[in-house]
């Protein structure tokens, strides 16, 4: 489950096996999920979860329920607006590291395809996702070249260091808000 979560680019959740194993006995708790214990000599004893009705209701529920916006948690955005005293040298390599992340993400991305389902609609909606998903690493893509054309000109570079006083304003630092 954990490595299923793990490889999705829809599910964002860094939680542990033993958050997992809370989370299933409380759905199972509340009566979302039945368990059944599976005994195997060759391997160890497993247990394997599923939706009840109940479960499936409240899923759908869940998928009726008002569209939340996506939340806009960019910490990179943070490191550069607050990266006072990065040499262009230092910019560009975490310009470069960025990139290469999401680089790696979107080849993940474009890899993955949902499997054909008999209902057409889910496989459209789920390849919709996915396109959407794609197109925002895309364009951070495209906002780290922005960066490097409007932003990487106007930083100082290791030989010639700005020194930054109190009186220093945003305008005269490239990265600050």
């Amino acid at each position: 489950m954990k490595k299923v979560m793990h490889n999705s680019p829809l599910i964002y959740w860094s939680g542990n096996n033993s958050q997992i194993y809370k989370a299933l006995a409380e759905l199972q708790g509340d009566g979302f999920v039945t368990a059944e214990v599976l005994h195997d000599d060759a391997s160890p004893t497993k247990k394997k979860y599923s939706l009840t009705e109940r479960g499936r209701r409240e899923l759908s529920d869940l998928s009726k329920a008002f569209p939340e916006l996506p939340e806009l948690r960019k910490p990179f955005l943070l490191q550069l607006a607050f990266g006072r005293g990065l040499s262009r040298q230092e910019i560009e390599t975490l310009l470069n590291q960025y990139e290469g992340e999401l680089r790696g993400v979107l080849l993940m991305v474009n890899d993955r395809a949902f499997p054909k389902s008999e209902a057409k609609l889910e496989t459209v909606i789920r390849n919709l996702t996915l396109d959407s998903i794609r197109q925002f690493y895309e364009a951070e893509l495209s906002w780290v070249e922005r960066v490097r054309r409007e932003a990487l000109p106007l930083a100082e570079s290791r030989e010639n260091p700005t020194k930054y006083s109190e009186t220093t304003t945003s305008k005269q630092l490239p990265f600050m808000m």
